[in-house]
């Protein structure tokens, strides 16, 4: 009778196998979002014809970068403080290389101009650089971001056997991570 029930539930029982979180974070969609999101910004930001456009072009390249990471369940804020430090250095050091443009030959006083024009060009491509590199860090933070929540959220099946009073005993474990 035993080998009966046996059978039968092994005729009737669907293989056991471990199934992917439904919240699982697709790394892929984390690269996706962070890349297309930015350049997005970087079209609408070239191609506009008006200043809105312009500023939500600029909008979306700021925040672009970080958007994996906030899909992946993580906050990405040093991505945003670098670049804006980055901007904040990019838009001085343009202003500051355009302050120094001088005519002497007009008569105007040229002593600091040179000065003002090497530490605008410094901050200019310093602010450039931050910005860029930042924004391909997050990009790669997204993907990373993703698979640690995967890790943290996992579903794993593993077999495992132990003696009991009875005999051996096998078996399998389910573990879940929250």
């Amino acid at each position: 009778m035993r080998s009966l029930i046996v059978v039968l539930v092994i005729a009737f029982a669907t293989p056991a196998v471990a199934q992917p979180a439904t919240d699982e974070k697709s790394p892929s969609l984390a690269v996706g979002l962070s890349i297309g999101i930015t350049t997005g910004g970087i079209v609408t930001l070239l191609a506009g014809d008006h200043q809105t456009s312009m500023l939500i072009g600029l909008g979306a390249m700021y925040i672009g970068p970080s958007t994996g990471q906030w899909y992946a369940g993580e906050v990405g804020g040093l991505g945003l403080a670098a670049r804006a430090v980055g901007g904040v250095a990019l838009v001085y050091g343009l202003s500051q290389m355009l302050q120094s443009e001088c005519d002497a030959e007009a008569g105007e006083d040229c002593s600091g101009a040179a000065n003002r024009g090497r530490l605008g060009a410094l901050l200019f491509y310093s602010g450039a650089g931050l910005w860029i590199g930042s924004s391909i860090a997050d990009v790669v933070f997204a993907k990373r971001a993703a698979d640690r929540w995967n890790q943290r959220h996992a579903l794993t099946v593993a077999p495992t056997s132990f003696n009991s009073g009875a005999g051996r005993a096998n078996g399998l474990v389910l573990t879940a991570r929250f």
